[in-house]
């Protein structure tokens, strides 16, 4: 935990690949189910707020097919997360103290820990 008390930094020291692995098995797979049941087109356009280890949002990507778009926002983005797909983003998002994004989603999920 950092001095300002956020919890899930991923730049404090114990946040190594064991809390990182802890992280994301918070995202279960009945979590996948549920949002797996939205019947999406595969041109989905969604939003993960929060994307720490990005399970979640490797799990969208292969969810929305090569027409739909990704973006992955926190408060931290020294994560492990890939570089995105030609349509997909990464951003710098506080989403206590920031605006929302400027654009239109079909699927905004935020992990509740």
């Amino acid at each position: 935990m950092t001095q300002d008390g956020y919890l899930l930094d991923n730049a404090v020291a114990a946040a190594g690949a064991p809390a990182r692995r802890a992280r994301s098995a918070v995202r279960t797979r009945r979590r996948f189910r549920h949002i797996g049941r939205a019947r999406h087109r595969g041109r989905w356009r969604c939003w993960e707020v929060g994307a720490g280890g990005a399970s979640v949002v490797r799990w969208l990507r292969r969810a929305v097919g090569p027409a739909g778009r990704v973006l992955a926002t926190d408060i931290e983005c020294r994560g492990p997360a890939r570089p995105p797909r030609q349509r997909d983003e990464i951003r710098r998002h506080d989403v206590a103290a920031d605006p929302p994004p400027d654009l239109v989603f079909d699927l905004v999920h935020a992990a509740s820990c």
